[in-house]
């Protein structure tokens, strides 16, 4: 079986609202490599948009921070914008010795 996970779902999932069991075990399954997980690069950017748009952070940003953050990769910028949000970064200006 194959899942592609949408917005709401995860939503749920995170915020444990109504049907947040159903995804978890969704979610399991996956883990235990008993189906195929996926998440569409503009869910991705909805969540991080969602939960981070009163930090005011442009939607490219959003979407490249919700890439990194999903394959658990540094962001390689001199963007101050990622600072405020919960992905690393590697700076490559600015850190020069």
């Amino acid at each position: 079986m194959k899942y592609l996970l949408d917005t709401k779902a995860l939503i749920a999932f995170f915020n444990n609202e109504v049907g947040a069991d159903f995804v978890e075990r969704i979610l399991g399954e996956i883990d235990e490599n008993k189906a195929e997980g996926f998440v569409s690069a503009i869910t991705l950017t909805e969540i991080y948009y969602l939960y981070y748009k009163i930090k005011a952070i442009p939607i490219a940003d959003a979407l490249i921070a919700a890439s990194a953050h999903f394959v658990e990769a540094k962001v390689v910028t001199d963007d101050e914008h990622f600072e405020k949000l919960d992905v690393e970064v590697a700076k490559f200006r600015g850190m020069e010795k």
